[in-house]
C-alpha cells in the first residue's frame, strides 16, 4: 500500500466512492455530505493536496489535506498543523484500519512540513466518528458552532462541529 497524489484520471472513481459514502451515511442515519465537490477536488489536485491510498491500481480510500483551516479553527490556526478533510473509503475496505494508515502518513507529512499537529473535524452529532477519532488517538479540541461562511462547503452552514487534534510527534 502507498499514498499517492490523485490525478484527473481518478475523478470517475472518486465520484463513485463519494456517492457510495453518501449512501452509507443515509442508510446508517448519519449526517449526509452534499453532492460530489468536483471543483474543489480539482483545485486540491492542482495544489498537490489530494491523495489516494492505493494497492496496485486499486484506490482503497482518498482524502485531502490543507495547510490552513481558519474558517473552521479560527484563531487556533497558527500555521502549526495540517488538516485532514473529506476522507472516503471504498466500501469493500471499510473496517481494515486504512484511516489509521492515513493518520500515520499525516504524522510523517506534518513533521516533514514542520507542523506540530494534525487536525480533523466532523459533525458534532456524529457519535460514531467522534468516538473513532478519540480511539485513534485524537484529543477533543472542543466544539464550534458554525454560521454562514462562503469559504466553506454549504453543508458547514450552521453546523456544530467537533474538533480534534493530535501531535505529529
Amino acid at each position: 500500500m502507498e499514498i499517492r497524489r490523485t490525478t484527473p484520471s481518478d475523478m470517475d472513481i472518486l465520484r463513485r466512492l463519494w456517492n457510495l459514502a453518501i449512501k452509507f451515511q443515509q442508510e446508517g442515519g448519519y449526517p449526509v455530505w452534499p453532492e460530489f465537490p468536483e471543483g474543489l477536488i480539482y483545485k486540491k489536485m492542482d495544489q498537490g493536496l489530494h491523495f489516494k491510498l492505493v494497492s496496485g491500481s486499486k484506490i482503497l480510500c482518498y482524502f485531502s489535506i490543507s495547510m490552513n483551516d481558519r474558517a473552521v479553527w479560527g484563531d487556533r490556526d497558527l500555521d502549526d498543523a495540517i488538516y485532514l478533510h473529506r476522507g472516503v473509503t471504498a466500501p469493500e475496505f471499510r473496517g481494515l484500519g486504512l484511516t489509521r494508515f492515513v493518520f500515520e502518513w499525516a504524522r510523517i507529512k506534518a513533521r516533514l512540513l514542520g507542523r506540530k499537529y494534525i487536525r480533523i473535524d466532523t459533525w458534532g452529532s456524529n457519535k460514531h466518528l467522534v468516538d473513532y477519532y478519540i480511539r485513534a488517538g485524537f484529543k477533543p479540541a472542543g466544539y464550534r458552532q458554525m454560521g454562514q461562511n462562503p469559504e466553506l462547503m454549504e453543508h458547514y452552514n450552521n453546523l456544530n462541529l467537533a474538533l480534534f487534534e493530535t501531535e505529529a510527534d
